[in-house]
């Protein structure tokens, strides 16, 4: 198992020597969604600086990252890698913040509340 947001802390991927045979998530149940990941970064983060770097150099990001594209950049980088099989939780297909994030790791109170609707209606 792969978690792409955790390969961008110390150093800029490979993604296009990732094992075929393994799963690669762009996040958890237990991340931020791609939007909340982006938004904690600092202007001095490493991430961000390796996620650049990453993007100024390969076509498959197709757009310097951004809050508004980060889903997208994140997807196009899952689907350049090597695994035969990616997941991407639903609220960063769409491309939700963290007020859809599912889980809080060590917190007892609000987590999987999160739900899809079938209509803008339900609630």
């Amino acid at each position: 198992m792969i978690v792409l947001q955790f390969c961008f802390e110390d150093a800029v991927p490979d993604v296009d020597n990732y094992p075929e045979n393994r799963w690669l998530y762009t996040g958890t149940h237990d991340n931020p969604t791609l939007k909340g990941w982006f938004s904690s970064f600092d202007s001095d983060s490493k991430s961000l600086e390796h996620l650049r770097e990453y993007c100024s150099h390969r076509h498959d990001c197709k757009a310097s990252p951004s809050i508004d594209n980060i889903h997208r950049v994140m997807f196009n980088i899952a689907l350049a890698s090597s695994c035969e099989r990616i997941i991407v939780p639903y609220q960063d297909i769409i491309g939700l913040d963290d007020t859809a994030r599912m889980n809080i790791p060590g917190t007892a109170l609000g987590n999987w509340q999160w739900r899809v609707c079938s209509t803008p209606d339900d609630s």
